[in-house]
């Protein structure tokens, strides 16, 4: 026997086989096996209670739901299934939300993987949940296991400030830099702008933080220079003058102004005028 809101679940009336047999004709044939194993593996091999969320085809319409069995199966003299005595909970929403979120997460990871910068997901524990190639191959991480690892177990290195920064994102705040060092476990050095912001769940709250990453050790690399020889130009005890290809002066340092007596723009002036 069973409630009338339950025969409204699975689709059926009074006349229907109420027995574990009717019950059974219900589960969707993709489910079969699996019901099957359970039974024989989990609820009759190990005296287990009968635990489990499946599909069930309701007779009347047709239709799919997804349902969660809660309860006890009793076996006869000859230990045929003969009685099933629980509950029946339709979870179909909330299947369909999952199975929604799971193809957004898909979708998302799907973006992130093929992104052509270096960004990467995490979650409030900081486990990775997804991560673009050029992410993995900036950190040395390709072929290695790091989706629902610590950011902080796969590089251990992670200094402390920027540890503080992602307290700060899960917290709420978006944050960024414009280069910041970073020493490597290996004895290397790279400088990287960055960019983090926190990731909201459907409800508002904050469920992870996002980090982009770009390196610009080599831009770093070109302005110290720049700033070296602007240094040599300036502070330097030799006169020094700056051409272009004509031969057309476009600066001079202040030792060539002591040593000469002309200034730069004297200098750019007379070359104009010739």
């Amino acid at each position: 026997m069973s409630s009338e809101m339950l025969d409204e679940i699975l689709g059926i009336d009074g006349l229907y086989s109420h027995t574990v047999e009717g019950w059974k004709a219900l589960v969707h044939p993709d489910d079969t096996a699996m019901m099957a194993s359970h039974l024989v593996n989990e609820v009759l091999g190990k005296a287990m209670r009968f635990s489990k969320e499946y599909r069930i085809v309701r007779p009347n319409d047709g239709g799919v739901r997804w349902v969660q069995g809660l309860g006890v199966l009793e076996t006869d003299a000859q230990g045929n299934l003969s009685l099933l005595r629980g509950t029946i909970q339709d979870i179909t929403t909330r299947k369909q939300a999952e199975a929604s979120l799971r193809e957004s997460r898909e979708l998302l990871q799907l973006f992130i993987e093929h992104a052509p910068a270096a960004i990467a997901m995490f979650d409030r524990e900081m486990r990775y949940l997804g991560a673009s190639r050029r992410w993995l191959e900036r950190y040395a991480l390709v072929g290695k296991e790091v989706f629902g690892h610590s950011h902080y177990e796969v590089i251990p290195e992670i200094p402390e400030r920027w540890k503080e920064a992602h307290r700060r994102g899960l917290a709420g705040e978006s944050l960024r830099a414009e280069e910041e060092r970073f020493d490597r476990a290996d004895g290397s050095e790279s400088w990287l702008r960055w960019e983090l912001v926190p990731s909201r769940a459907a409800d508002g709250t904050i469920g992870g933080i996002v980090i982009f990453t770009e390196d610009v050790t080599a831009l770093k690399e070109s302005e110290d220079r720049l700033q070296l020889a602007a240094n040599v130009f300036t502070h330097a005890s030799e006169g020094i003058l700056i051409t272009n290809a004509e031969g057309v002066i476009l600066d001079a340092n202040s030792a060539f102004t002591r040593i000469t007596g002309y200034s730069a723009r004297r200098c750019w002036d007379r070359t104009r005028a010739c």
